[in-house]
């Protein structure tokens, strides 16, 4: 197995080739380009969404339980 500045090569050359075809297909085929940004957005959307579900997560929780707790009294104040 290579060693460390051997993996690094071979990281940074598979990088430099990934990055390479995407380039090549952004310029010789319109769609991809389109195809490659609703991606990004798709992604960027995901990586909002699950920061503000791991931020606001105990909240949503409580609000729950709050939520719950006054349909119960409510229930209960109405005889259902």
């Amino acid at each position: 197995m290579p060693g460390g500045i051997e993996r690094a090569m071979i990281y940074q050359y598979t990088i430099f080739v990934v990055v390479a075809i995407f380039v090549y297909l952004i310029f010789t085929e319109p769609n991809a380009s389109l195809y490659i940004d609703l991606q990004v957005q798709g992604a960027w959307i995901n990586i909002r969404r699950l920061l503000f579900l791991a931020r606001m997560y105990p909240r949503i929780k409580f609000d729950t339980w709050m939520i719950k707790r006054r349909y119960k009294k409510i229930m209960k104040d109405n005889g259902q």
